[in-house]
C-alpha cells in the first residue's frame, strides 16, 4: 500500500516528495493516492510547487504488496525533476502628460501584476538587459532637462522567481516652441455687394498661426474702418491652426479706401493663445494694408433739387423754389 503525509510537510508516509533532500517534504491532499491497477499511483500536492526548483521522490520500505511483501530498501529517484518557471509578470502600465513643454516631465507606472513591485526602467533605450536602473519607486522624473524631442520610458517588473516582464512605455513628446502668426488677412464678408459693406454686414478677419493653437476666453483682433479702430472678436478656431475674428458694420461708418489692419494689434483680451504643450503663443504679425475689395458704405443716396423750366400753359418760364405751375399732366 501507498500513504502520504496530508497534516504537515515533515517526511512521513511511504510516498514523499522533496525539494531540501527530505529535511522536509511536499504535503499531499490525500492519506492514500489513487490507483487503478495497485502498479501506478498519482498524488496531488496540496499547494502549487515552487517555480524552478528540483524535486524528488522517495519511495519507502513501508510499501507492501498485496501479498504483505515490503520493499527491501527505500528507492529514492537519481535525478528528480525540476519545475518550470512560472509565467513572467504583466508589463507594467505607464503614463505621462504628452505634449508638454516641461524638460524635466514625469513618468509614472502601476503594476500589471503578477510582479513583486521591484522594478527597472531606461530611457530611450528597450533594451533593459544591461544599464537600465532598478528600483521600487513607481515613477521616474529626469535630474536634468532633456532635449526638445520624443522620448520613451521602458519599464518593466520582476517576480519572486527573477522574472522579468516585457516592457511597459509611454512615449512624452517635448516641445518648447512657440506658436507664431504666419499670416493675417480679411477673408470674407456677409452681404457684401460691389466690393461695398453696408451697416449690418459681418466681416471675417483670419489669423494664421504656425501649428494648431488653444484659445480661451475671446481675443481681439482691431480693425482700421475709415480712420477708426474697430475690434473683430474672436469666434472660432480653437485646435487648429487659422482662428476666425469677426466684426459687424455700423450705420454712419465710411471707408473709401478699404479696410486695413496695424502691424501687431492682435490681443489676448484677458484670454490665451497656445499650443497643445502650453507654450503661449508669439502674436506679433505684419500689417494688412488698405483692402479695396472690403470699402464701407453706409450713407444712404439722396437727390437735389437744382432748376426747372415751364414752357407750356399760360404760366411758363423759370422756376425756382417755391414756385407753382399750371401745368396738370
Amino acid at each position: 500500500s501507498i500513504t502520504t503525509n496530508t497534516a504537515n510537510t515533515s517526511c512521513s508516509g511511504t510516498f514523499q516528495v522533496s525539494s531540501n533532500n527530505f529535511s522536509s517534504c511536499v504535503q499531499m491532499t490525500a492519506s492514500s493516492p489513487y490507483t487503478s491497477n495497485n502498479e501506478t499511483f498519482t498524488v496531488d500536492p496540496s499547494d502549487n510547487l515552487t517555480d524552478n526548483t528540483t524535486f524528488k521522490i522517495r519511495v519507502t520500505t513501508g510499501v507492501k504488496d498485496p501479498s504483505g511483501n515490503s520493499m527491501s530498501s527505500d528507492n529514492t529517484t537519481g535525478t528528480g525533476f525540476t519545475t518550470q518557471d512560472g509565467a513572467p509578470p504583466t508589463a507594467p502600465i505607464v503614463s505621462g502628460t504628452t505634449p508638454t513643454n516641461d524638460t524635466t516631465p514625469t513618468w509614472s507606472w502601476s503594476s500589471g501584476g503578477g510582479g513583486n513591485g521591484t522594478y527597472r526602467y531606461k530611457l530611450d533605450s528597450s533594451d533593459l538587459t544591461s544599464g537600465a536602473t532598478q528600483t521600487t519607486s513607481t515613477s521616474y522624473t529626469p535630474g536634468s532637462g532633456i532635449s526638445e524631442a520624443s522620448h520613451t520610458l521602458y519599464v518593466q517588473e520582476q517576480d519572486a522567481d527573477g522574472q522579468w516582464s516585457s516592457s511597459g512605455s509611454r512615449e512624452i513628446v517635448i516641445d518648447t516652441t512657440a506658436p507664431t502668426v504666419s499670416s493675417v488677412a480679411i477673408t470674407s464678408a456677409t452681404g457684401i455687394l460691389n466690393n461695398l459693406l453696408n451697416a449690418g454686414d459681418v466681416v471675417s478677419v483670419t489669423a494664421t498661426f504656425s501649428e494648431n493653437v488653444l484659445v480661451t476666453n475671446t481675443p481681439q483682433l482691431p480693425l482700421n474702418v475709415g480712420g477708426t479702430s474697430r475690434t473683430a472678436n474672436y469666434t472660432s478656431g480653437s485646435g487648429n491652426t487659422p482662428l476666425v475674428f469677426q466684426y459687424t458694420i455700423q450705420a454712419g461708418e465710411t471707408d473709401s479706401d478699404g479696410i486695413s489692419i496695424g502691424a501687431n494689434v492682435l490681443a489676448l483680451n484677458s484670454g490665451t493663445i497656445r499650443d497643445a504643450a502650453g507654450n503661449n503663443a508669439t502674436l506679433t504679425h505684419s500689417a494688412v494694408s488698405a483692402n479695396t475689395s472690403y470699402k464701407v458704405d453706409t450713407t444712404a443716396p439722396t437727390a437735389n433739387f437744382t432748376a426747372a423750366t415751364d414752357d407750356v400753359g399760360t404760366v411758363t418760364g423759370a422756376l425756382t423754389s417755391g414756385n407753382t405751375t399750371d401745368d396738370t399732366a
